[in-house]
């Protein structure tokens, strides 16, 4: 079954939920956008300490979309299971945030 012609709802339930490196962008986009959220709320500096109004909209905000990207690109079209794809993955989600706190 070729996943990506698929509805939506068929894909996020055949590639995101099934395999690991799905569930990496997942909670890629929970923890993305929570983070923003606090730190356009809130005001606390610990959040993402450098954070001003241009670094929240342009990196870290899009991220998550970035992160699906190279999801799709490392894992189609068979959407397997692969712990390399799944290193590869999280390592791309943590990069904005290896940017503000390294």
């Amino acid at each position: 079954m070729d996943i990506e012609k698929q509805p939506l709802k068929i894909f996020i339930r055949e590639a995101i939920l099934r395999t690991p490196q799905g569930w990496v962008v997942l909670v890629s986009f929970i923890v993305n956008w929570a983070l923003v959220l606090l730190a356009l709320t809130t005001k606390l500096s610990f959040i993402l300490p450098q954070s001003g109004p241009t670094l929240i909209y342009l990196v870290i905000l899009p991220w998550p979309f970035i992160v699906l990207l190279i999801f799709v690109s490392l894992s189609s079209p068979h959407y397997r299971a692969s712990i390399s794809a799944t290193f590869f993955t999280a390592g791309a989600a943590a990069t904005p945030y290896w940017w503000l706190y390294a």
